[in-house]
């Protein structure tokens, strides 16, 4: 539904609060501190409503971090059916079920590992939800044709080298992991990681219209605690805009790099490599 002239304008005032909670939130000092994402977690723990919010079509419209990475996918991906993929840290299934759609004409099989039961329980499309904390060993004793990790790095900073052991455990021997993040030195530290073991691992990046997920969690949570923002809120609310819709507004979008990290086993590396390069003058190029 098209928003209303009186809409647009009390969002543009209630916007410059809601930028000023994300000046505060993404200091690089803080962003470095472990309890900043322990906040973001806890967030996403505390509200039963946001794995359906952020299902939401609305705030899928204008993101362009899927259709990057499916235009990877569709070069790195071989033609072998059923295809197994697991995605990590997968949500409530919105990354699951773009794959789906992207890919109709393939029999996929996907598996959500996930440590957010709430999340798990509104994902209607993956085919198995598997609760587990991928910042400890793990031992799901099955491999995947490919894993997908889009955005979810940053929760492993602490524990880098754990969560890289549960990667070669997932893809095994001939299996192949894509990473999509926006912090590049941790995509690179784990891609150092990664190269023992007999896994080769390839580097691109390209910039892209990325909704403000980690604020959209803590202006939910603003929401909740302060009263003052939550009348502000309110006060938007009109036919067609609801708290989840005004939420995404007030969150918005940014342009920002997204490094990509495609590892694969020796074994097949040299389509890899061809795909990669390929990749990469694609997207040093491509207007996003």
């Amino acid at each position: 539904m098209t928003a209303s002239r009186k809409y647009i304008q009390a969002l543009v005032a209630l916007k410059r609060i809601a930028d000023d909670i994300s000046q505060s939130l993404y200091r690089p000092d803080l962003r470095c501190r472990p309890q900043y994402y322990d906040y973001v977690v806890t967030t996403i723990f505390a509200y039963p409503e946001l794995p359906e919010f952020l299902k939401n079509a609305y705030l899928w419209e204008h993101d362009t971090v899927h259709p990057a990475c499916f235009q990877i996918l569709d070069s790195l991906w071989t033609s072998k059916n059923p295809y197994r993929i697991a995605v990590l840290c997968g949500g409530s299934g919105a990354l699951s079920g773009a794959l789906r759609r992207h890919f109709s004409s393939r029999s996929l099989t996907i598996d959500n590992l996930d440590l957010s039961k709430s999340m798990l329980d509104r994902d209607g499309n993956s085919d198995a939800k598997i609760l587990v904390d991928l910042s400890l060993p793990i031992n799901l004793g099955r491999t995947y044709d490919c894993v997908l990790c889009v955005g979810g790095l940053r929760y492993f900073s602490t524990s880098l080298h754990v969560f890289a052991d549960n990667i070669r455990q997932l893809i095994g021997k001939a299996g192949t992991m894509f990473i999509a993040e926006v912090d590049s030195g941790l995509t690179q530290e784990l891609c150092q990681l990664l190269t023992h073991d007999g896994i080769v691992c390839h580097l691109t990046k390209t910039t892209l219209r990325v909704f403000r997920n980690t604020l959209f969690y803590f202006l939910l949570d603003q929401y909740k605690k302060n009263n003052r923002f939550r009348e502000l809120v309110t006060s938007l609310e009109e036919p067609g805009m609801d708290l989840c819709r005004i939420l995404i507004d007030l969150a918005g979008y940014k342009m920002t790099t997204f490094h990509f990290c495609t590892c694969t086993t020796r074994m097949c590396d040299e389509g890899a490599g061809t795909i990669s390069k390929g990749l990469e003058e694609k997207h040093s190029i491509r207007a996003v």
